[in-house]
């Protein structure tokens, strides 16, 4: 199943990303209607729920799918209680591999192995994420440049994200240039969440050549009358990671959702045209305190699909292991077996990107 929501993360900072740690340094996270771009002023706190009115921590989710062994989340936080990474625990990744990091004083937030500069608004919300990266090896060179940019309503609610990249590669053999966008709307009704429409275009250039495709992906959902008391983020719309429930975001539905389907078409120079169609069912435990125990999905016809079980602390006993060491912070990047090409390709997961939509490695052969 493909990530839901195409969207993601009002002055830009920009990060050039390459060989040398010394290019991966900002001037500190900037912060919209106020601050002083230190990440002290403005942003010392994130507007989540279920902190400021639960006193909890999300510190675990443990995720289990058929077919693929468990894992587990592991989230922590800083001393102002702003989420400052994720890292897993099982299932095909390498113990205490990040998901994401972030340093609010340098105002880099390392995402897989991509470094990104990053934009909060007043409430610790990202509003911008831009990256650039370039690399030469064995006689390939890789440039590529992204930017995300996302706003949102008075409640926090995620309203618009446009994604944007550009790509060139090139070989003593081939040339290719790809350039992308994607841009989703979410629509909100009674504090709910009930649909996001993602449309993407690419362009790629090779050896002379031009291929065009275009995509799209509506997703829809319904609700009961179960709360979602601390508007938390549900995992299956983050797929493998937690990105969303870590309050980076903003916040979700007021209720549970008892149903999510996912309409997907794409028309290609390449491989013509396509239209999936997906549904699935929800059910949900939760904590006395409101907060969520436990969630499973089914697809449409009751096979299962994926559960995870949520663990908190309160904040008065905040565990040291779910204290981050921002000061210390150093940005990665790891080096694969591969081409260039492949390499990076490989890391153009970004937050609230849905991979359905992402459209240039449908160009890849």
């Amino acid at each position: 199943m493909t990530m839901l929501l195409a969207t993601l993360v009002s002055s830009a900072l920009f990060v050039a990303c390459g060989d040398d740690d010394d290019n991966d340094k900002g001037n500190g996270i900037d912060i919209e209607n106020g601050g002083n771009g230190n990440g002290n002023g403005g942003v010392s706190s994130i507007e989540n729920p279920l902190q400021k009115e639960g006193n909890l921590l999300l510190s675990e989710i443990t995720v289990s799918s058929p077919g693929y062994d468990d894992y587990t989340l592991n989230f922590e936080y800083d001393d102002n209680l702003r989420p400052i990474g994720c890292y897993y625990l099982g299932g095909d990744w390498d113990d205490h591999e990040y998901e994401f990091k972030v340093d609010y004083n340098k105002g880099i937030m390392e995402w897989d192995t991509e470094n990104c500069s990053v934009s909060l608004n007043s409430k610790g919300y990202i509003t911008k994420l831009t990256s650039e990266y370039s690399k030469n090896e064995d006689g390939e060179t890789y440039i590529s440049k992204s930017e995300q940019n996302l706003t949102y309503d008075e409640e926090g609610h995620l309203l618009t994200m446009v994604i944007e990249w550009q790509d060139e590669y090139r070989n003593p053999s081939m040339y290719e240039k790809s350039t992308e966008k994607v841009s989703t709307v979410y629509t909100w009704e009674n504090g709910n969440l009930v649909a996001d429409n993602a449309t993407g275009t690419c362009k790629t250039e090779r050896n002379g050549k031009v291929y065009n495709e275009t995509t799209s992906c509506v997703d829809t959902f319904t609700y009961g009358s179960q709360p979602n008391k601390f508007k938390q983020y549900v995992g299956v719309l983050d797929e493998e990671g937690g990105t969303l429930a870590s309050g980076l975001f903003g916040v979700f539905s007021e209720k549970l959702p008892t149903t999510y389907s996912e309409y997907y078409h794409r028309v290609s120079d390449i491989g013509g045209e396509h239209n999936e169609y997906e549904e699935y069912n929800g059910t949900f435990t939760l904590n006395p305190d409101g907060s969520i125990n436990t969630e499973t999905w089914t697809n449409a016809d009751g096979t299962p699909l994926s559960s995870y079980v949520y663990r908190y602390t309160t904040i008065d006993q905040k565990a040291p292991s779910l204290r981050s060491n921002a000061s210390t912070f150093v940005p990665k990047r790891t080096s694969s077996a591969g081409s260039i090409k492949e390499k990076m390709r490989s890391m153009r997961r970004l937050p609230f990107m849905p991979k359905r939509v992402r459209t240039s490695s449908n160009y890849q052969k």
